[in-house]
């Protein structure tokens, strides 16, 4: 016959969204990090992070790296963040696309909202680069290439906040044989 530790070092949390059912209790370590929290808040709503903001009793902002310690945190709605209605972008909303390219100094963040057609930032990619328009290839994350001239916008090509974006050197030819 076993017998069950007490667990030690738990306390309740409650997560108070704007909504009524936007109430989520979790009993967790006091060690765990906040951001375990609001990414389970977040999966269970269908929204992309930082849609929402989380405060503490006294009403300032949860840091992402804090440990979960307070009883109670209130959710509200991110004024400036992604947002999601019926699992799609709002029109409006401002997503952060990462373009990474060969190499950890390639690395480059653009803010832009949902509706701003890829085409411009691929042009601002090149610019900032100081390359040429057939200079680069831009592949979205599932690997599907994206045309640097598309005039689809980011919803339309379902880039989400924090999305990555690979831009590879553009081959042309290809091996000759001897």
């Amino acid at each position: 016959m076993t017998t069950t530790e007490p667990k030690l070092n738990l306390i309740t949390v409650v997560l108070k969204g704007p909504g009524p059912e936007d109430r989520m209790v979790h009993n967790i370590k006091l060690k765990t990090k906040f951001c375990k929290l609001t990414a389970n808040f977040n999966a269970k709503r269908g929204v992309v992070p930082k849609t929402f903001r989380f405060l503490g009793p006294d009403g300032d902002r949860l840091k992402e790296d804090s440990t979960a310690s307070l009883a109670e945190i209130t959710v509200v709605h991110n004024q400036d963040g992604a947002t999601m209605t019926n699992g799609e972008l709002d029109d409006n909303s401002v997503v952060t696309v990462v373009f990474n390219g060969p190499g950890p100094e390639n690395r480059l963040e653009i803010k832009a909202k949902a509706k701003t057609p890829f085409c411009k930032l691929a042009t601002a990619v090149m610019k900032k680069r100081d390359v040429g328009p057939k200079t680069y290839r831009f592949f979205d994350p599932l690997g599907q290439k994206l045309k640097a001239t598309a005039e689809q916008t980011l919803k339309e090509l379902d880039i989400r906040d924090m999305d990555e974006v690979a831009v590879h050197l553009s081959q042309e030819g290809g091996a000759v044989d001897e």
